[in-house]
């Protein structure tokens, strides 16, 4: 198994991402916070929860110091704001490395996500899961496949946003059903820091006899695909879409 020490790094692109997950041992929603480095995947938790995705190891920073070398897939506990900032720097120096998915538990998570949140320019957009019987829509976009989607326009509200993109970008009509999740997308550009925030609805197909691509939105096919072939086509994709993809199949499977 690979391994790495944290570091320092140069700065690139890494996506942000929160959902509310219930835990089996609670009625109540808790609050998980997803970002994704490129195909990387950390999640932040607070110190009564646990990570919604599999890992090999658990370190704890209380017991164990903070070089401490990290597996492909691990808990960190007790971490603080400067370890997940050197984590994440680390991860674009590195250009994601071996590592796979890294949970880290706070003892402040909100004031953790609100410092993250209050960094940034935020930019909002929408999107969505359209489903049909028992598939679903992808959109092939710039060589990868992906969900439809893009930002909001002045006075939308974020459904209004998600429903008029997906049209607009596939040729269907849609009818707007349940929140999947929240993604915070960070980029650069021009010298400044900016965050995309994407909330994702389920959608239903109300008529696709028009179905084609938005070619001026770099989208080159839309296509009908079953589960399993969308999770294949996805494995040529990016984390924060499967992450959206596989928290809507445990949504309407649950």
């Amino acid at each position: 198994m690979g391994q790495s020490r944290v570091g320092e790094g140069r700065q690139g692109n890494f996506y942000i991402s929160k959902k509310n997950v219930l835990l089996h041992t609670s009625v109540c929603p808790i609050l998980v916070m997803n970002i994704f480095i490129n195909q990387a995947h950390l999640q932040l938790l607070s110190l009564d929860e646990v990570p919604t995705e599999d890992y090999d190891a658990q370190i704890d920073l209380q017991t164990i110091a903070s070089t401490t070398p990290v597996p492909t897939r691990a808990w960190i506990k007790n971490a603080d704001i400067k370890y997940l900032h050197q984590t994440i720097l680390w991860l674009m120096n590195q250009q994601m490395g071996h590592l796979r998915f890294i949970a880290f538990s706070f003892s402040n998570l909100e004031e953790i996500k609100n410092s993250i949140k209050q960094s940034f320019q935020v930019i909002q957009a929408g999107g969505g899961v359209v489903r049909k019987q028992n598939k679903m829509l992808l959109i092939s976009r710039l060589g990868k496949w992906d969900l439809p989607k893009g930002k909001m326009d002045e006075g939308e509200s974020f459904p209004e946003t998600a429903k008029r993109e997906v049209e607009e970008e596939c040729g269907i009509k849609v009818e707007l059903l349940d929140k999947i999740a929240t993604t915070w997308h960070y980029y650069a550009m021009k010298g400044n820091h900016f965050l995309k925030q994407t909330r994702w609805y389920m959608m239903d197909c109300l008529d696709d006899a028009y179905l084609k691509p938005q070619i001026e939105e770099d989208i080159s096919e839309v296509r009908w695909c079953e589960v399993q072939e969308a999770m294949h086509l996805l494995e040529n994709s990016y984390g924060s879409i499967r992450f959206v993809v596989r928290s809507y199949i445990k949504k309407v499977t649950a």
